[in-house]
């Protein structure tokens, strides 16, 4: 699953979000395009439950694929 992620400028922000979803799940997998502002996830769990994290996170998501 891709996602977009508005606000996502440094790579705190990518350390913020990694350390969100691996809270979560720890064999979940992760991978951040900061020029893009792009995540992309490999997991099992639903894509509104991932995107829920990153929003807790306190970032704006919208689902891409």
């Amino acid at each position: 699953m891709k996602f977009q992620v508005e606000g996502m400028n440094c790579m705190s922000c990518v350390r913020n979000i990694d350390e969100a979803l691996k809270e979560f799940d720890q064999k979940l997998s992760a991978a951040a395009d900061l020029k893009a502002k792009t995540v992309s996830v490999e997991t099992n769990h639903p894509v509104e439950q991932i995107k829920k994290l990153i929003e807790e996170a306190g970032y704006e998501v919208k689902v891409l694929g």
